[in-house]
């Protein structure tokens, strides 16, 4: 018996050796192919995932203080200060009149650009000795240009501040962060690992995976609803209730108030325009390109309420606190051509309407300024 015994031994292991031998070369094998199918993927294309798509990181989300973030100083098309265009000189030339541009990428975006078209108007009007300078910021809302002007005009010797918004402080709240007056991008950093308040929430594991390319590509909605709350967010700020479209409205026509009362302060000239909007737009005006834009009536329902909250308060704010506010909002809403590209931006020849509309009332704000 215990020979037979000693004969089985050699046999079982062989097998147990042939089997992890089998195994080993398995994982290796897949591990290879892995490691192969990575490598290229990252040489020929770049999985960008859906947090990287609805939440953009590109050269215009560089982190500032108080205003949350600019541009990235010295990058492409962005000067020293974080912005587009010129810096103002600083002390101020003698006899320049400066005029600062405050919106989001419907300021930024362009060529020329809308304050470079308002720019180009005031000359032609003979306003020789004014200068524009952009401090626009994609994506930006009302809250962080009320912070730019708070933190950062007065040092730069304005005579006139110009806002130029609206369209982000509505449309955000929509599709990404949902919390009214919350900087785009917010959630992003709130959830960030490094600030996870409880040990047992920090997604190791995802993060891990997030290293991939080939993970970000083929498991987006997983990443999507590992980093980022949103359904828990909606549901603590009543998302698409009558309140919550309220409050979108009011912290708008909070911001400009306090944006002109400040500049009021300041001995600076102020004025607000609403920008123009798709959803204003009469439907039956729509071009074949912007039928395409509209997604829902859900959301054509949600963008019309809204800016009627919106501009229905601001326009009694306003008036009660002499603030300088203009509703550009409808000025294409029996336009039939092709205008809008999205639910804000506009093609590049729409520009002209209204900035010959904000050209003309910051004329006639310098020329009532200088009869008093």
């Amino acid at each position: 018996m215990k020979e037979e015994n000693t004969e089985k031994k050699p046999r079982l292991t062989t097998r147990v050796e042939i089997l992890f031998g089998r195994v080993f070369l398995i994982i290796l094998s897949v591990s290879i192919a892995l490691f192969v199918c990575e490598r290229i993927s990252r040489k020929f294309f770049i999985a960008r995932t859906a947090i990287e798509i609805k939440f953009p990181a590109e050269h215009y989300r560089y982190p500032r203080p108080y205003s949350m973030f600019a541009g990235e100083p010295g990058s492409k098309y962005i000067n020293a200060l974080g912005y587009t265009g010129e810096i103002p000189a600083m002390p101020k030339p003698k006899g320049e009149y400066r005029i600062f541009f405050l919106g989001g990428s419907t300021v930024v975006s362009g060529d020329p650009s809308l304050p470079k078209l308002v720019q180009n108007i005031l000359k032609q009007k003979g306003f020789l000795n004014i200068k524009i300078y952009n401090f626009g910021i994609p994506s930006s809302v009302s809250g962080q240009e009320l912070a730019r002007l708070v933190f950062e005009l007065p040092d730069l010797a304005p005579d006139m501040i110009v806002v130029y918004n609206g369209g982000n402080d509505i449309m955000h709240p929509l599709s990404w962060d949902p919390r009214p007056g919350y900087p785009f991008n917010f959630i992003v950093y709130e959830n960030h690992p490094l600030i996870t308040k409880k040990l047992n929430n920090y997604p190791a594991a995802a993060l891990f995976a997030y290293g991939s390319n080939l993970m970000r590509y083929f498991f987006q909605d997983y990443f999507m609803k590992k980093f980022i709350p949103l359904d828990e967010a909606r549901k603590e700020c009543n998302y698409m209730s009558p309140g919550w479209k309220d409050k979108i409205a009011e912290i708008y026509v909070n911001n400009i108030i306090k944006a002109g009362k400040i500049s009021k302060a300041f001995g600076i000239e102020f004025i607000a325009f609403f920008q123009p909007l798709l959803h204003a737009k009469d439907p039956e005006k729509f071009s074949e390109e912007e039928q395409k834009l509209f997604r829902s009536e859900d959301n054509d329902r949600f963008y019309r309420e809204v800016l009627e909250l919106t501009v229905g308060k601001i326009k009694l704010a306003a008036n009660k606190n002499n603030t300088e506010f203009v509703d550009l909002s409808g000025i294409y809403k029996n336009n039939s051509a092709w205008i809008f590209t999205d639910p804000i931006h506009t093609r590049q020849d729409a520009k002209n309407l209204p900035a010959q509309k904000i050209a003309d009332k910051i004329v006639a704000k310098i020329n009532k300024s200088a009869d008093n």
